[in-house]
This record gives C-alpha cells, structure tokens and sequence, in this order.
C-alpha cells in the first residue's frame, strides 16, 4: 500500500511539474509561433472571436488532463479536510463537501476556458440549449439534484435512519447522494430512491427525533380462561424482555368480546428500534404462550355453531 501511495504522489508531482512548465512556457510566449504555424496548415476555425487550429485542440487536451488531475486532488483534499470536522454531523459535513466541489468545479472550468484564451460569449448558445434541456428532458435529474440539498439541508432524513416509504419499503438510510438515497432493506437489498420522492411523497422516519417504537400484540383467550392471570402472564413477558422499555411500564387491554375470544392488547415500548422490532416481539410471545400452557389459558380456534333441522320440521317449511 506504501508502494502505491508513492506511486501516485510522484505521478501526480510530474502532471503538476509539467502543467507548471507549461504554463510558463504559453506566459513567455514562446508558442506564439507554434500557432501561426497551425494557422497555416488550413486547419484552423473559428470559434467567434477565437481561432482554433491543430496547437490549440493538442493544447486543450493536455490542460485538461492536467487541470483534471490537479482537480481531483483538491476535491479529495478538501473532501478529507471536511470529514474532520466531527462537530457537524454527517448530513451537514456531506452538504459541505457537495457545495465546496461544484465551486471548485466551476472555478477550475472558467479557469480552463480563459487558459485556451476562448471567447465565453460564444458559447452563450450552449448554456441556452442546456438550460432548455434542462426544462424539458432533463427535469427529473434536475428535480432529484435539488431534492437531494433540501434533504441535507433540512436534515429531515440522515445517514443511519430507519425509514419507510409509502410503498411499505422499510430499511436504514446508507448514502445520500445527489441525484438517489441509498436504502438498505431488512432483506439484504440496497435499492436506489430517486431524491425527489423523499420531498413529494409521504415518508415515515422511525428515528427522526428518537429511536424509540410502540408496538402492539393482540392474543384472543377463551372465555373461561382467568383474565387476571392472562394479563399479568402477558405485561411480565414484555417486562422480561431485555429491549423492552422500562418506562413507560407494559400494559395490557381488554379490547373486544369477540365470537370466540376475549381480544387482550399488550401495548410496549422498545428503545432502540434499529436493534430490531421482530426478535423482541417473537420472545415474547413465545414467553406468553409457555405460561398460558403452565396456567392452563386456552387459545381458542375460532367455532361456529351448527344447528340441523330433523327431516319431519323440514317438511313443515314446504308448506
């Protein structure tokens, strides 16, 4: 790894140094006369006020990929710089680092164009038909770039929440890029939502103030069953869990006199739902129905009545 890094510190040192070289060599004008020379050869157009020909395209070819290359380093630079500050959170520091590379973009970009000496005024044209791209294909990217510094901007949602979408997609925010948010789903998946959907639509976050959830489990007990036990058994389930809240406290309902059972509602609290919502839920239900088989609670199946007719009442209804 040290062997690399060298590597591409002395391959980034000879762009600079030849970028540097010539640059001193367009100021003391020495390729002047190059040009006249490409003047000549009938390959040079024009470009509105700027003649163009064969020095100039080689020209502009090795200054952008030095000015790239210079580029990149900055950007990673600044990039490093930024992810030091660990008194912004990451939303913020991310926002820092998008704003702070498209300046430094633009700026390198003018400084490029005013290198190869070209009229901006020329390409007025181009900045017309991009804005006009803009408003008609190009809306949606558009749309999702903006979405994507409103969201940062706003911190409605950061790196690390649990968030679901109307769609009944559920997952932890990964990345928050400037065109998608990365969302990793409890299946394993990491699917790409454009940002714009983050703004116009509904979304629910689980963790935008806090990381705490309600949760609710509904089991229906036989008439003759001890309503008393059953309650108790059920609070103490979710008091023994270990990622149940302690406060506020469980607390179980009687919610509905139903055809076959009594409906009871245990009602508690996690504190931490990125820990996950459905292993608490599962032991404690599984505690529940131990302690209903210890106490004899029935859970009953659902039961109909069937009343038959005998052949001699079924005549009467012939008439």
């Amino acid at each position: 790894m040290c062997y690399l890094c060298c590597v591409k510190f002395v391959k980034n040192i000879l762009y600079l140094t030849c970028l540097g070289a010539l640059l001193y060599v367009d100021h003391l004008g020495y390729i002047q006369h190059v040009l006249e020379l490409a003047k000549i050869d009938g390959f040079a157009f024009k470009l509105g006020s700027t003649s163009i020909g064969l020095y100039t395209i080689v020209k502009a070819i090795i200054y952008l990929l030095l000015l790239l290359n210079l580029t990149s380093l900055i950007l990673r630079f600044t990039s490093t710089r930024i992810n030091t500050f660990s008194e912004i959170n990451q939303s913020s520091r991310t926002l820092l680092i998008k704003i702070v590379n498209g300046a430094i973009i633009f700026v390198v970009g003018l400084l490029y164009l005013n290198a190869l000496s070209i009229d901006i005024s020329a390409l007025a044209f181009i900045g017309g038909a991009i804005g006009i791209g803009i408003g008609l294909g190009l809306q949606k990217i558009a749309a999702n770039f903006i979405s994507g510094f409103i969201i940062l901007f706003e911190k409605s949602i950061e790196i690390g929440d649990l968030v679901e979408l109307d769609q009944n997609m559920q997952g932890v925010v990964k990345q928050i890029g400037s065109r998608y948010t990365l969302i990793e789903t409890f299946d394993g998946q990491d699917v790409q939502v454009p940002n714009e959907e983050f703004i116009s639509n509904r979304v629910t976050n689980w963790t935008f103030e806090n990381s705490r959830s309600r949760e609710k489990i509904t089991i229906g007990v036989s008439y003759d069953s001890d309503l008393e036990s059953a309650i108790a058994i059920m609070e103490q389930a979710a008091k023994n869990e270990s990622l149940s809240a302690k406060d506020p406290e469980p607390k179980c309902f009687v919610i509905e006199f139903a055809d076959s059972s009594i409906n009871l509602m245990l009602i508690f609290w996690l504190d931490d739902i990125l820990l996950g919502k459905y292993p608490p839920r599962s032991r404690i239900m599984v505690e529940i129905w131990r302690e209903f088989q210890k106490q004899n609670i029935k859970i009953p199946f659902p039961q109909r009545d069937l009343h038959l007719i005998s052949t001699d009442n079924a005549n009467l209804f012939k008439g």
